[in-house]
């Protein structure tokens, strides 16, 4: 079976304020013989740790409090729920997994600093260098620079267009967080030739604004360096 068909965790990102408190949902269709259930926590940069490990009549925390963390087990599905009390320290992934092997698609939990202002990003394509331009080969390729910068928190993704057409979808670019809010950069190589003809590069990076991802974009044309329309900010 594939475990992220298999079993589901509901939703896929939460925002929350300090000292609310969250719930997070597992299920699965793997049958009665897979009873038991477990919930880890990831931080950024760590490894996962195991937070619960249920069955269907017990529970057992290990060296978590279980003040804390409150779970609820029935026959395919379980519950995990932080009581009241969310810390910026809670930030983190939550995945639940069926006997160690079946994970979720997993929770991205965000508790926000009542400190910050929720804003989206800022785009800019930036050219290729004129040390890849002066290059002679015909067949070299040139590289694109997409900067996302002051936006918080950090639930984005990047994607490219060529044209209209979608180049690449989803990369696999990371945040990272500067001065308190956070940046994204994406880089896109292309053939020499695509640039000089002309065409018109498109950087879109997708923030989660609390109900649905919104796109921000700028774009950028070759040879003359003509720029395109810059961050929009409206949903699609």
């Amino acid at each position: 079976p594939d475990p992220l068909t298999e079993v589901t965790q509901t939703p896929s990102i939460i925002w929350k304020t300090m000292g609310d408190s969250a719930q997070m949902i597992c299920t699965h269709i793997l049958g009665s013989g897979y009873y038991q259930m477990y919930w880890y926590r990831q931080h950024q940069g760590e490894s996962m740790r195991l937070i619960v490990f249920t069955t269907t009549g017990s529970k057992d925390f290990g060296d978590f409090k279980e003040d804390k963390y409150s779970t609820v087990k029935t026959f395919a599905q379980t519950r995990i729920s932080y009581l009241g009390f969310l810390e910026l320290f809670d930030m983190a992934s939550m995945c639940c997994a069926n006997y160690e092997a079946y994970f979720g698609a997993g929770t991205k939990l965000t508790v926000l600093d009542p400190q910050k202002e929720i804003r989206g990003p800022v785009v800019e394509v930036l050219p290729p260098s004129e040390a890849e331009l002066c290059k002679k080969k015909k067949k070299d390729n040139v590289t694109l620079l997409c900067v996302a910068k002051n936006f918080y928190p950090d639930h984005v993704y990047v994607s490219w267009e060529i044209d209209n057409d979608v180049k690449r979808e989803k990369t696999k670019d990371v945040p990272i967080e500067k001065d308190g809010n956070y940046i994204i950069s994406s880089r896109l190589r292309v053939p020499k030739k695509d640039w000089k003809s002309g065409k018109k590069f498109t950087c879109i990076v997708y923030y989660y604004n609390g109900t649905g991802y919104e796109p921000f974009q700028d774009s950028i044309s070759g040879v003359l360096l003509f720029r395109g329309a810059s961050s929009t900010g409206s949903s699609s």
